[in-house]
């Protein structure tokens, strides 16, 4: 494991040195190799993409994939690199390219393989504590908390509120459309249909605490807007961001593309 307390930067030069790096690099062409199989039979579509691929479940597959353990499996690895082996979280994706590869494929198995498949859902809830934790580091946690909650009364219903307080309490640090949008995922289903449980429960979580939302300040011609958690930091202007990257930047935030391009994130 890492040592504890080790700069996330160091951390990735440690591990990057290890002999156990060597051994990965050898292994993830097989491995990316067999995970795309695996995530294309999830899915009944004529894309070849894999991360784009979308359409009906193929739900025999899902039930096969489930049954010899492979999501178990997929949950393994990635307790193993993030809690056993402490890898540092916030700089895979950017400095640790092999253990980036094992832990997005592993996600994206578990996202596929639970698309509209509340046996498999059920199989991983074990996961999402710390799926939330991921949500932040690009490795693909969001999609699957998305996969796995997305239109499930059931598992919408049965949500812990601990859970709830805790992602919600995520929006003091994370200011990212991406966790508005799974808040939205746990309070409604497809066609507005409410689960009023989650729905009060985001309320007390959101509305009832201090620092949540963003001060206003509305001027004759712009919207100033100001993080009280931070005060050194100067207003946004509205109008200049819509003049430098335009009105889509609001319009579509919740596309996938614009949620990796980087100026456009930062601007959100």
């Amino acid at each position: 494991p890492v040592p504890k307390g080790m700069e996330d930067y160091e951390a990735a030069a440690l591990v990057r040195g290890r002999v156990l790096m060597g051994a990965l690099r050898a292994l993830l062409g097989v491995f990316e190799r067999l995970m795309r199989k695996l995530v294309a039979l999830c899915v009944i579509s004529t894309d070849d993409d894999i991360f784009t691929r979308d359409g009906p479940p193929n739900v025999r597959w899902q039930d096969t994939l489930r049954d010899m353990g492979l999501l178990e499996r997929c949950m393994q690895i990635i307790k193993v690199l993030s809690v056993t082996l402490r890898m540092p979280m916030k700089v895979v994706k950017e400095r640790m390219p092999g253990v980036y590869v094992l832990l997005r494929y592993s996600y994206l198995l578990i996202e596929k393989g639970c698309k509209d498949n509340l046996l498999s859902k059920r199989a991983v809830l074990g996961l999402v504590p710390l799926m939330r934790e991921h949500m932040m580091f690009g490795v693909g946690s969001y999609f699957t908390m998305r996969s796995v909650f997305q239109d499930s009364k059931q598992l919408l219903e049965s949500i812990p509120r601990t859970q709830i307080d805790g992602t919600a309490n995520l929006l003091k640090t994370q200011r990212s459309p991406r966790m508005i949008e799974f808040l939205v995922v746990i309070a409604k289903m497809t066609g507005n249909i409410p689960i009023p449980r989650n729905q009060n429960a985001l309320c007390k979580a959101i509305f009832e605490k201090e620092g949540m939302f963003l001060d206003a300040e509305v001027t004759p011609d712009d919207i100033l807007l100001k993080d009280p958690l931070k005060p050194d930091v100067p207003a946004v202007s509205l109008s200049a961001v819509v003049a430098k990257h335009g009105e889509q930047s609001f319009a579509g935030y919740a596309t996938d593309a614009q949620q990796e391009d980087p100026p456009i994130r930062n601007v959100l």
